[in-house]
């Protein structure tokens, strides 16, 4: 039987929070008050709640993310501050949930422990949503924030915690910001149970479906890789920010770098073909979208290596302070005419420049102009409900009238008909293996107006609307927490339920959802993370 829920926490377990691995001059004195902080949760009441949810490590990370809040609170590393800020300038209140009367700002705080506590729990295991409004959670806050309160006085800063989350204010290189970013994402105690426990099991699952044939120099370059993109496109459960939006908010609005840190833009990973370079610059071509990017040489040691004209090059691109930087890994190959063919029609390739394609050619608009379409076939409603076997009929209506509306010649509108059954023919094999059971289920067609159409299939009885007929009472709540739960469905879907829906849904009025409600879009950010931000679907070919 193991003894581990007895041990002491060690200096390992500590450092695990830290951006740096070696021990420093205070590191020993809060390693001791984790052990305090334990001792508390390991008691017979709160182990036993804690054990449902957690391992005797992961339990002993909670002791030390409690006991870093205190350190960062003291230190002024500016970490908690940061959130709390960011928060305030949101909904004009420093926390979610709870009543702040008596809250001062740089001090340990009730309201700041239970929601650590409460955050941590449904950040750090995924299987269960634990209610912020919990007596459990609230009898572990007040130990341990009259432990932290009794060594607000006396707890030593460490200055070297504070060094790592700091900036030149003359800095331009591109890959030192990229490191604040990452130290934040992955080594800072705030971020632990959420980006940093993320990233790790998705590196485990990657590890587990690797071919035992990739070598060590290539599965140090696809870990790489792996991370360069988590890092460019994650966002954290807290306010589901990007990493990049925290290092500007961290260094602040008066940090000379904070407009250029917020405007980084997203990475544009894919196929290249060479074009040469000069004294500053390698130029290059997206293969899939025809885009000409110059590459700076500052970011790329080995431009001295490309020498011949068309040499397809695989690599990623960030746009930093008005120039395109290398970022992630590269590799390059002969020019092969099959290859580019098949880049060129390959539609997940032409998507990485989406991003830099919807201002250029108006996507808002396009956007709208959908919308239109699908209102005037949807009696002026923004939702519909069918069954599955109905839903590619009544898109193919919308498309219709969309397209009726565009002033495109015959030659266009032949050419469309065959990008049309192209996607028709793959719906259809798809269509093939779903049964007829599941073509009979209900489900419901959205126009989000931020990224079009959505199709929500197991939540209509969320939905207590006359066009509804698939409306079950007894499930509406079921549906409505896969709604708000579930990461496949839109935050304005939700909003929609709840805009349309409130007054006809009476487990709204419970306390708990009326305490839910007060905070429903930090809640909608936090279950979310990966949907939050609603991207249009469309690319432009």
């Amino acid at each position: 039987m193991s003894t581990k829920s007895t041990d002491r926490i060690n200096l390992k377990q500590w450092l695990e929070l830290k951006p740096y691995s070696q021990q420093t001059s205070t590191d020993k004195y809060y390693v001791e008050l984790a052990n305090k902080v334990k001792n508390v949760l390991t008691k017979k009441q709160p182990s036993a709640f804690l054990n449902e949810y957690l391992n005797e490590d992961e339990i002993d990370i909670l002791c030390c993310f409690l006991v870093s809040y205190l350190e960062d609170i003291v230190t002024g590393s500016n970490i908690w501050n940061t959130f709390t800020k960011k928060h305030f300038s949101l909904y004009k209140k420093y926390l979610p949930f709870f009543p702040l009367e008596n809250y001062i700002l740089n001090n340990v705080n009730m309201q700041d422990v239970n929601f650590l506590i409460w955050y941590f729990l449904n950040t750090i295991q995924q299987n269960f949503f634990i209610s912020p409004i919990n007596e459990e959670i609230m009898d572990m806050a007040f130990e341990v924030k009259n432990i932290l309160s009794d060594e607000y006085k006396y707890a030593p800063k460490n200055p070297i915690l504070k060094s790592y989350y700091q900036l030149n204010r003359d800095e331009t290189n591109y890959f030192s910001v990229r490191g604040l970013i990452e130290l934040i994402l992955f080594n800072t105690y705030l971020f632990y149970p959420d980006t940093y426990i993320r990233f790790k099991k998705e590196n485990e699952k990657e590890q587990k479906n690797k071919q035992k044939s990739v070598d060590k120099d290539r599965e140090a370059m696809l870990f790489y890789e792996m991370k360069d993109n988590f890092i460019n496109t994650s966002t954290t459960s807290l306010l589901a920010m990007t990493g990049k939006e925290w290092a500007a908010e961290l260094l602040g609005e008066n940090h000379p770098l904070y407009k250029d840190i917020i405007n980084i833009s997203p990475k544009v990973k894919g196929f290249f073909l060479y074009k040469g370079q000069d004294k500053n610059n390698i130029f290059i071509e997206h293969i899939a979208s025809g885009r000409k990017f110059e590459m700076t040489k500052k970011s790329y040691e080995h431009y001295n290596d490309l020498k011949k004209v068309d040499t397809i090059l695989l690599i990623g691109i960030v746009k930093w302070r008005g120039e395109w930087w290398f970022s992630g890994t590269s590799s390059k190959m002969d020019y092969n005419k099959k290859l580019i063919e098949d880049i060129k029609h390959t539609l997940a390739f032409k998507q990485t420049v989406n991003f830099l394609d919807f201002e250029e050619f108006e996507g808002n608009k396009l956007i709208k102009d959908q919308m239109m379409a699908f209102l005037n076939v949807n009696n002026g409603s923004f939702i519909a409900f069918m069954k599955r076997s109905q839903v590619n009929e009544f898109i193919e209506k919308v498309t219709n009238c969309y397209n009726d509306k565009l002033n495109i010649s015959e030659d266009e509108k032949e050419r469309f008909k065959k990008n049309a059954k192209q996607k028709k023919d793959l719906k259809l094999e798809k269509e093939d293996e779903i049964s007829a059971d599941e073509l009979d289920d209900p489900c419901i067609v959205f126009f989000n107006p931020h990224s079009g159409i959505e199709i929500a299939v197991g939540i209509n009885s969320a939905f207590p609307m006359k066009n509804n007929p698939f409306f079950q009472p007894e499930e509406s709540e079921t549906d409505f927490w896969q709604l708000l739960l579930s990461n496949v469905y839109s935050a304005e879907l939700v909003q929609f339920c709840l805009d349309t829906c409130k007054n006809n849904l009476p487990f709204l009025r419970k306390k708990v959802w009326k305490t839910y409600l007060k905070d429903i879009d930090f809640l909608l950010r936090f279950l979310k993370v990966d949907s939050y931000h609603s991207k249009p679907e469309i690319t432009f070919l």
